[in-house]
């Protein structure tokens, strides 16, 4: 880390946003977010990845620890302290661990950890529902429920931007993937519910959004357009207070969507390059692993779409590393 942003200030970069992530590959048992019968709720990745549950206080004292550590590092080699909480949500088992394309029976939430099981029962003086579907009925009952769900998420994020804050300047964001809340046709309404406390998000608390769809972009999806107002629209951040992660290019989504490595990398530039027209703050190819894989570069100067473009632009270069 230490060595890290000091490469970085060596060619140029002023600002480094750290991310802790609430995926993770390894964790204690009891930390994990888990389906009504006790399993972990896993990602399709292989190996599978699991999630942090927000209500565990064990997970909160690491958290602390991790992110004072990387800020203290941040602040020593003259970098201002900026903090970002990644994949901040309640998982659902939609599909099956480390297999994205064999779906999972139910597509059952992971609110079941003992921490938020044992939060809810005193809090609310009965059992947290058992639900075995992510289909779950709207009723009044249930959407108390949910609603309270998504307070703990909002508390867990406010939580860590607590961290943040405690340094002068400190900066707290958090890395939101838009189409959990705008493909309803892919993600119960109870799912959309708990994963977006918009009260703790929307403008101005968080310092500035970051957003990412990558499978809508190399899907193509005709609802891809709407990313780009998503953070304006939903909650009150302009683009120049919005970052967007333009996806990466993954073997997998050849299988999926039929699209070729070279085909995946033109929509993701061209992904980036509509995000730059369109006046975002910054805009992150997210594709580390698979850049270095391909040998991939964008076109440089990047041809903006002179249609879209809404706001002065800051000249880009090439930088020779």
């Amino acid at each position: 880390m230490r060595y890290l942003c000091r490469a970085m200030k060596a060619y140029g970069f002023e600002t480094l946003v750290m991310s802790v992530s609430m995926e993770n590959l390894q964790l204690p048992e009891e930390w994990r977010q888990k389906m009504h019968d006790g399993k972990d709720g896993q990602t399709g990745w292989e190996p599978p990845t699991s999630f942090f549950s927000p209500t565990n206080q064990q997970v909160r004292i690491y958290y602390e620890k991790i992110c004072r550590e990387l800020i203290d590092i941040m602040v020593e080699e003259g970098m201002p302290p900026i903090l970002q909480l990644g994949e901040p949500w309640w998982w659902w088992q939609e599909f099956m661990p480390g297999n994205v394309q064999e779906p999972y029976p139910g597509r059952p939430p992971c609110f079941y950890d003992e921490a938020t099981k044992q939060k809810f029962q005193s809090e609310k003086g009965r059992q947290l529902p058992f639900y075995t579907t992510s289909d779950i009925p709207l009723t009044q009952g249930n959407i108390e429920v949910l609603e309270w769900l998504r307070d703990q998420l909002g508390d867990f994020s406010n939580f860590v931007k607590g961290i943040v804050k405690s340094y002068s300047g400190g900066q707290y964001t958090v890395l939101f993937f838009p189409p959990s809340v705008l493909d309803a046709e892919r993600v119960p309404e109870g799912i959309r519910i708990v994963n977006v406390p918009i009260g703790d998000w929307e403008n101005p608390s968080l310092d500035f959004i970051q957003i990412e769809d990558y499978d809508w972009v190399v899907h193509e999806n005709e609802r891809h357009p709407e990313i780009f107002d998503f953070a304006l629209d939903f909650l009150r951040y302009q683009q120049h207070k919005t970052h967007y992660f333009a996806g990466f290019a993954w073997e997998e989504f050849t299988n999926l969507f039929g699209k070729s490595i070279e085909k995946q990398w033109q929509l993701i530039e061209r992904a980036a390059v509509v995000a730059l027209s369109r006046g975002m703050r910054e805009v992150f190819v997210w594709a580390g692993t698979q850049i270095r894989r391909d040998s991939w570069m964008p076109e440089i100067p990047v041809r903006y779409i002179p249609r879209m473009i809404n706001r002065t632009l800051l000249r880009i270069e090439k930088m020779e590393i």
